[in-house]
């Protein structure tokens, strides 16, 4: 089952169901691994590797770069409708969909600025909000 099918009428997966989920469908090159560190999805080459050869050794095996390796786990990622995930920092962090209340913040937050944009005397005026 992919991590997307796991959403049904009565259940909305829990953010570790779909990391969880996400981790356990990553199809990592021999060498590599993957863990979930604090809620991020963490992926290394295995120590016995890494401590056995060179950078220019690794490349003229054809062993990919962490990078390689982290945006490939990225882009095959299938999560469900409104989650995302995000490479920061070179671990994979998987973002829940905003909720309403997040929605409504931000929405005054605009507001506020927009007024505070075209007050007169405000330190903020003429800028504009995006």
């Amino acid at each position: 089952m992919t991590i997307a099918a796991t959403k049904t009428a009565e259940h909305e997966p829990s953010y570790w169901e779909v990391v969880l989920r996400a981790w356990e469908e990553l199809d990592l090159p021999e060498g590599w691994r993957a863990e979930i560190i604090e809620g991020d999805i963490t992926i290394t080459l295995l120590s016995e590797v890494a401590e056995s050869m060179s950078i220019a050794e690794a490349e003229e095996l054809g062993i990919p770069s962490h990078w390689e390796v982290v945006l490939r786990a990225w882009e095959e990622l299938d999560l469900p409708e409104g989650w995302r995930a995000e490479i920061i920092e070179g671990d994979i962090k998987i973002m829940t969909p905003p909720s309403l209340e997040h929605g409504h913040i931000v929405t005054l937050i605009n507001k506020w600025l927009v007024l505070e944009c075209h007050r007169e005397g405000s330190g903020i005026g003429g800028a504009e909000v995006y």
